[in-house]
């Protein structure tokens, strides 16, 4: 289990199969990233469904206690090959944007990690910041409409960024242990 500094979480490592089927995901399958938390635990419980699965209904099964964290679409990693540092910024922006918005620190602080991320990977343009808030535009052609996004700057030092960043990747791309 890896626990991300400042949010206080730990995360199994994906065990490679559809949470709906049982079936084994080959790499490179196309799959839907579900994490549940439940209220006072501290860890959070990564499942992952065949992306066919996912879109004809398929939904984990959660208590009355649990909580859908956050879901991403992304494609099953081959274990064999040389883990990549980062993970790619069509999936890193969709779980930024589905936890748009979010009410808890934990949350908040997972926002800002990704988006710190996604300004790494040039996906956000950084344009200042106002009253505790990151303002962040999408990369795209200047003369054209851009989304904006405010993200809370949680306080964290630099350390505690850092780690916090190499954790979320490893979450993101199911290596966390």
């Amino acid at each position: 289990m890896a626990g991300i500094e400042g949010l206080g979480y730990q995360i199994a490592r994906a065990d490679g199969r559809c949470a709906a089927t049982g079936a084994e995901l080959p790499p490179h399958a196309p799959i839907v990233v579900v994490l549940l938390e439940a209220p006072g635990d501290e860890r959070l419980t990564r499942l992952e469904f065949a992306a066919d699965a996912w879109d004809h209904g398929a939904r984990p099964e959660t208590g009355p206690d649990e909580g859908l964290f956050a879901t991403w679409r992304t494609v099953r990693p081959d274990p064999t090959a040389k883990a990549d540092p980062f993970v790619d910024a069509g999936s890193l922006m969709e779980l930024f944007e589905s936890l748009a918005g979010a009410d808890d620190r934990r949350r908040r602080v997972f926002r800002y990690v990704l988006a710190l991320l996604l300004m790494r990977k040039k996906e956000l343009v950084y344009e200042g910041q106002q009253a505790g808030e990151l303002i962040l535009r999408r990369r795209g052609p200047k003369d054209q409409e851009r989304e904006v996004y405010r993200v809370t700057d949680p306080g964290m030092d630099d350390e505690a960024i850092a780690a916090a960043v190499e954790q979320v990747s490893a979450v993101m791309s199911g290596d966390a242990s």
